[in-house]
């Protein structure tokens, strides 16, 4: 370093400043993504179900617990035109709808059964393999009486939802998380 040039010197010094810099600016943008992430999935979280990394997280060892001998099912929920009662009636509203059709859905299901809020009118039901192809069907049927009654909003409105589900059963409809899910989504659009 002492027999080093000052412009060898000057030039090495900004290298490093600009290396720096580049790296704080990355980790910057990684972390208000983490930030971001962890915000939306807080956002949708209601009380009596899990998150959706957690529901991802359950599956996924719930998969290399069982292997492909044995089976389980997944069901998908998507709340048809939600976007509509948002726009009609509020977020503060549309959270409370969220809420009772939470309530709902897990006084249908026995503990045993997760659920999970994906997105904001979209929920997934795991099944584990205690539960045969027809329990599936069967709770998918009460889901959607449970999600088709009337729900009153501000004392006097009644409103009526529908919803469109999905059953995906493993290893049938996909052998990891990804494909399960991608074939839910795919059955229901």
């Amino acid at each position: 370093m002492q027999n080093m040039s000052p412009t060898l010197a000057v030039i090495l010094m900004l290298f490093l400043m600009i290396a720096t810099a580049v790296a704080s600016y990355f980790l910057y943008v990684n972390w208000k993504y983490a930030e971001q992430k962890w915000k939306e999935e807080k956002s949708i979280l209601v009380e009596g179900i899990i998150s959706r990394s957690a529901m991802n997280s359950m599956i996924t060892n719930y998969i290399s617990k069982i292997g492909k001998d044995n089976m389980f099912s997944l069901v998908y929920i998507d709340i048809d035109r939600f976007s509509e009662i948002i726009q009609a009636f509020g977020e503060k509203e549309a959270k409370k709808m969220i809420e009772k059709i939470t309530k709902r859905i897990r006084g249908v299901l026995p503990k045993e059964v997760k659920a999970a809020r994906f997105e904001n009118d979209i929920f997934v039901i795991f099944m584990p393999m205690e539960f045969d192809q027809s329990d599936a069907v069967e709770f998918s049927r009460k889901i959607q009486e449970q999600i088709n009654e009337t729900i009153t909003l501000f004392g006097s409105t009644d409103v009526n939802l529908t919803s469109s589900i999905s059953i995906a059963y493993y290893p049938m409809h996909g052998e990891n998380t990804k494909s399960l899910l991608n074939s839910l989504k795919l059955a229901n659009y």
